[in-house]
């Protein structure tokens, strides 16, 4: 998790420098290795009060990016990378699956959203600077801090609502305990998720990719 907080911290100063650093309670990361003994995992950001939501979306949205970077080491931004199975930066082996965010500071709904331009054969979103607009002003801000417009558009509902979009597979326990004979303490997330949605400002679903 050390790398996980020190990643998000960075990525947050580079676009506002002034808001004070993620306490270790607002970010989680979950998961559990399924029973082909592939991660698949769950990062969420808590709802800070005094920060503005869409600024701590910038900062999901952009940790999303790390982890599902597929851009080519000739293309601007494939430096921008961190793996939760070995908890590295700089290099990925996994993708993004889902990611949702909330509507605003008050509600339980939540609104998809798609980074890339498009889904792997494996269900994981593919990411890279130029497939799509929003992943190339991602790697803008991160390289210049430049958020301008951006939190705007985060605000607009461009994206599908709901509640609860994960499937039957998607049980979750401590990252820390996972292992194929740890089944009996999974949680169901859709109801961990319905329970916790207004306390979420993004939620970042992935997956180990082989």
């Amino acid at each position: 998790m050390e790398s996980l907080h020190g990643l998000i911290d960075k990525i947050q100063r580079q676009h506002s420098p002034e808001l004070r650093s993620f306490a270790i309670n607002e970010v989680n990361l979950t998961g559990y290795t399924d029973e082909h003994n592939m991660l698949q995992a769950m990062i969420t950001l808590e709802k800070r009060q005094g920060v503005e939501i869409g600024l701590d979306q910038i900062t999901g949205l952009s940790l999303a990016f790390f982890i599902g970077n597929s851009t080519l080491s000739t293309g601007s931004g494939h430096e921008y990378k961190w793996c939760p199975a070995s908890n590295r930066i700089g290099v990925t082996s996994c993708g993004v699956t889902q990611i949702t965010k909330a509507t605003s500071w008050w509600q339980t709904s939540r609104s998809k959203v798609r980074l890339g331009a498009n889904f792997d054969a494996d269900g994981t979103l593919i990411m890279t600077s130029s497939n799509c607009a929003t992943t190339k002003r991602l790697v803008s801000i991160i390289n210049s801090g430049d958020k301008t417009g951006f939190v705007a558009r985060l605000k607009k509902t461009i994206f599908s609502r709901h509640r609860r979009t994960f499937s039957r597979r998607d049980h979750i326990s401590p990252v820390d305990k996972t292992g194929p004979d740890n089944y009996s303490s999974e949680i169901d997330v859709r109801e961990w998720v319905g329970r916790n949605a207004n306390l979420l400002r993004l939620i970042v679903n992935a997956r180990y990719k082989p």
